[in-house]
């Protein structure tokens, strides 16, 4: 957790220098993982105890890491890539996952819900790999690089999707 700390701190200082809003970007997305990281055991049942106060907090941490993505890689596309209307899709995933993360609490109590809320996140994943898919097309070698780096966390995601969307369970 301290490395989570520490690289969100520099990436922080960086943005501040350098004065590049990707940095900022960077930096929200690794406290969020961070905090996200704490919803885990051992830290998670005693930072947070109760099933539902814990529940909420990792669903508010998904979401908030889902709410940076579209802003750090609307951000981090060169400048040369002329894809406003991309760049204002990828922004719109900022407040989306904003609303999300603070209705947590209702949709860990309704089931209903919590389903809708699935599919909202499917929604924002699909925008962001339509984002990078759409971004690659343009030759931004950065998204080249995003997707590297993302690739695990998206099919990983993708799976948790069908277990919850499909087989209606938590995954394993």
């Amino acid at each position: 957790m301290s490395c989570v700390v520490a690289a969100g701190a520099a990436t922080a200082a960086l943005a501040l220098v350098m004065r590049r809003q990707h940095f900022a970007w960077m930096a929200a997305r690794a406290f969020v993982l961070g905090f996200w990281v704490l919803t885990f055991p051992p830290a998670g049942p005693w930072l947070f105890p109760g099933s539902e106060v814990f529940w909420i907090a990792r669903l508010a941490a998904t979401d908030l890491a889902v709410a940076v993505t579209g802003p750090l890689l609307a951000s981090y596309l060169e400048a040369q890539i002329n894809a406003p209307r991309l760049r204002r899709v990828l922004w719109a995933m900022f407040p989306t996952g904003l609303t999300l993360a603070a209705a947590s609490p209702l949709l860990v109590r309704a089931q209903s819900l919590y389903w809708l809320h699935n599919l909202v996140v499917l929604g924002l994943v699909l925008t962001l790999v339509a984002g990078l898919v759409a971004s690659i097309r343009l030759g931004s070698r950065n998204a080249r690089f995003q997707a590297a780096a993302w690739a695990p966390s998206i099919l990983t995601g993708f799976v948790a999707f069908y277990f919850e969307l499909v087989l209606l369970r938590s995954m394993p």
